[in-house]
């Protein structure tokens, strides 16, 4: 049986005891949603995108699509095939978008091919595109990443926290086997990023440059390293290329490589940061500017709700920002254990502000995502022990209810879910459930015979109310709809 459970207001995964733990968003809008694909070319319906978008979704050369992120959805992709001349239609219908700014974006290395189309039973499904047209609902992009009450997204991996919402873009990928740019005629309405490296006056294989500043000061970081790095697993890099900032703070890295890879910059006194992702294609242009932060630290002291300290409590730093109040991507989660005396170190941190998520072997933190200044030196995060639930979803004639889905949520309105634990689990083949390390509090627990996803609140009129304590197992029963 696997189980998933979820802190509201976390945007990153990591493994939990039953199963696969999934933090999302605590906000009104759906936040299950998954990366949904679509074959074919079906008409599709405007989605408050700026006006004249959904011409350009629907041309006839369009044959696929797919829509994300996973947090909430509101990002989607048309993807399409054609020679020149019908690329010239699709962009000339995009300038007729109705927006601040419309985006071409031109790649080397085309055509390309979705992973997303690719039958692994069928190697002949024809996965090529020749451009892609990406457009955002302006109600999803701000409430996943401008919601003052949310720090989704502060890491920086996407570089799209606090942003306005991001333009609509055709990305079109030329060369030799893909659409003969020389041919394009661009209008006048389109902003162009080549991003090709001999397009920008670096011929002979791709370049990352850009330059460093000091957040604090202005002034030009000099004698950085900035290694383009090949991420091996989630917060673990290898180093594949460097070079060195110069007196202005400004770098030029060459490279033959191929794939993708994360840039980090590193200098002594500062807290390392990975600039972005650059997706190398052997003639590819990535330009970084970025700030770097004098190295700072976050301590404190960690206890139980009678103030004792505890020893090997975990502390971790999620939603790391720069007093810019910008996401600042470390290139290594910051964590902790505490001493005998409880206390902690958290070093290496720009100055800012991030939250803190700690926890021990059947303990949960009190007052998580709390947003904390960075540096700090006199904190002191509290624990409590922990409780269980188990139980059982019989069907609607009272047999086991098997593969079907229980949902657990605190009580109140989904804002107020923000900060609080909450999760979910498949059932197993006689209908049984459980759950550990459940923080003491009331929560609502809903059943569905079937598994279709999780279920709404309110939605259930066979929900229950439990309330579970530390130390103690919580048994309840229900009827699956």
């Amino acid at each position: 049986m696997h189980g998933w459970h979820w802190l509201k207001g976390f945007d990153r995964l990591w493994a939990h005891s039953l199963g696969i733990a999934l933090l999302v968003l605590g906000l009104s809008m759906p936040a299950f949603a998954l990366i949904e694909t679509s074959a074919g070319n079906n008409p599709v319906t405007d989605d408050h995108w700026p006006a004249g978008s959904v011409e350009v979704a629907n041309l006839k050369t369009r044959f696929g699509c797919w829509d994300g992120p996973p947090y909430g959805g509101g990002e989607s992709h048309f993807l399409y095939r054609g020679d020149v001349v019908a690329f010239q239609e699709a962009l000339d219908a995009f300038a007729k978008i109705k927006a601040f700014k419309l985006l071409l974006v031109v790649h080397d290395g085309g055509p390309m091919e979705t992973e997303f189309f690719k039958d692994d039973h069928d190697p002949n499904v024809n996965a090529r595109y020749d451009w892609s047209f990406t457009v955002w609902n302006p109600q999803s992009w701000n409430q996943l990443y401008n919601d003052p009450f949310s720090q989704f997204g502060a890491e920086g991996r996407d570089g799209r926290f606090r942003e306005t919402v991001a333009p609509p873009a055709l990305d079109v990928y030329v060369g030799a086997n893909g659409i003969d740019f020389s041919k394009v005629k661009i209008p006048a309405a389109a902003s162009v990023s080549d991003e090709r490296a001999d397009a920008n006056g670096f011929p002979g294989g791709s370049v990352v440059i850009g330059d460093l500043l000091d957040m604090k000061t202005s002034k030009p970081v000099a004698g950085a390293k900035i290694a383009i790095s090949r991420e091996k697993v989630y917060d673990q890099w290898d180093e594949v290329a460097t070079c060195t900032s110069n007196a202005d703070g400004h770098f030029e890295l060459r490279s033959t490589l191929t794939g993708n890879f994360g840039v980090i910059a590193s200098a002594d006194g500062y807290a390392s940061r990975v600039l972005g992702y650059a997706e190398l294609r052997g003639n590819t242009f990535c330009h970084f500017d970025q700030y770097l932060s004098p190295a700072v630290a976050l301590s404190g002291m960690a206890v139980d709700i009678n103030g004792k300290p505890m020893l090997g409590a975990s502390v971790r730093l999620d939603s790391v920002m720069g007093f810019d109040g910008r996401g600042y991507w470390l290139p290594a989660t910051p964590e902790s254990k505490s001493d005998a005396a409880g206390k902690f170190v958290l070093s290496g941190l720009p100055h800012g502000y991030g939250q803190l998520y700690f926890y021990g072997t059947h303990l949960a933190g009190i007052d998580v995502l709390k947003l904390h200044p960075i540096p700090e030196d006199d904190l002191v995060v509290r624990l409590t022990g922990t409780g269980t639930i188990k139980g059982r979803v019989l069907d609607k004639a009272g047999g086991p209810a098997a593969h079907g889905n229980v949902d657990i949520e605190p009580p109140g309105k989904a804002r107020d879910h923000i900060g609080k634990w909450g999760g979910g689990s498949d059932t197993a083949a006689d209908g049984s459930f459980h759950f550990e390390d459940v923080p003491p509090g009331q929560y609502i627990i809903s059943a569905m015979a079937s598994n279709p996803g999780p279920a709404i609140q309110g939605s259930d009129p066979g929900a229950k109310t439990i309330t579970v304590k530390a130390g103690e197992t919580a048994v309840v029963e229900l009827t699956g709809r």
